[in-house]
């Protein structure tokens, strides 16, 4: 069976997804060092989310995984948005916090593009996934 190449919203996924992992791991580490020790569950956990999001969306292409990857999102956005409501050092915490908001909002947008769309279905035609 033949795999599709993959559309530039797919690409555009992927380099938005690692750069928002990127920048909460930055945000981790600040947190951590400003004595916040608890940080080290989260970082543990979003780095095997993000591995595992990644690999069944671009490798695997399952459809149903965008959808999680959304809802894990905007969860994971309002955390972050109370979270920068109660920042000590603000200035630095709240760059690195819009950053991940950015990020992962637009690697989100970039799933439900139609060349992902059609993408995903093609994929799901050929057996692919």
């Amino acid at each position: 069976m033949m795999k599709l190449a993959r559309p530039k919203s797919i690409i555009w996924f992927e380099r938005l997804i690692w750069m928002s992992f990127a920048f909460f791991l930055a945000d981790g580490l600040v947190a951590i060092y400003e004595g916040s020790d608890e940080y080290w569950f989260f970082i543990i956990g979003e780095t095997f989310v993000v591995f595992l999001i990644w690999y069944l969306i671009v490798v695997k292409t399952k459809e149903w995984v965008c959808w999680l990857y959304l809802i894990l999102t905007g969860v994971s956005v309002a955390l972050m948005v109370f979270e920068m409501a109660h920042a000590q050092s603000l200035l630095v915490y709240t760059n690195l916090s819009l950053a991940y908001i950015v990020s992962a909002l637009a690697a989100a947008v970039f799933l439900f593009r139609a060349d992902s769309v059609i993408w995903f279905a093609e994929q799901n035609r050929l057996g692919q996934s």
